[in-house]
């Protein structure tokens, strides 16, 4: 009796995974034939745990990059400040001045005045 190639895939196909647990010789075959596509666990957990070391490296810098612009803008924040207070100082300094002046040209008006 001759088979079509479907009739024999189906065959193995239902026959294939009590073949994996019984016979020893076709669960080393399959594992051979996979091992040989597909990576183990321990090449997968080495190559999640690289791609993890690196992830984290990664981060490490954008972090220290972070903190390196914030220190930075911070400078710069103090500088201006800095600035503002020093503005601020010679504007009352003005005023006062200002202040001073204004008095005394009143108190010699009212002098002026009284006279």
């Amino acid at each position: 009796m001759n088979y079509t190639k479907q009739q024999i895939l189906e065959v193995v196909n239902n026959q294939l995974l009590h073949w994996i647990k019984k016979d020893e010789a076709v669960k080393n075959a399959v594992f051979e034939l996979v091992q040989t596509k597909y990576p183990t666990r321990k090449e997968m957990d080495d190559k999640f745990e690289k791609m993890l070391t690196l992830f984290r490296q990664e981060l490490a810098n954008d972090r220290e990059a972070q903190e390196k612009k914030w220190d930075a803008q911070e400078k710069k924040w103090d500088a201006q400040e800095k600035k503002w207070d020093e503005q601020k100082a010679e504007d009352k300094k003005a005023w006062n001045d200002w202040f001073i002046r204004y008095e005394a040209d009143r108190a010699e008006d009212k002098r002026k005045w009284d006279e």
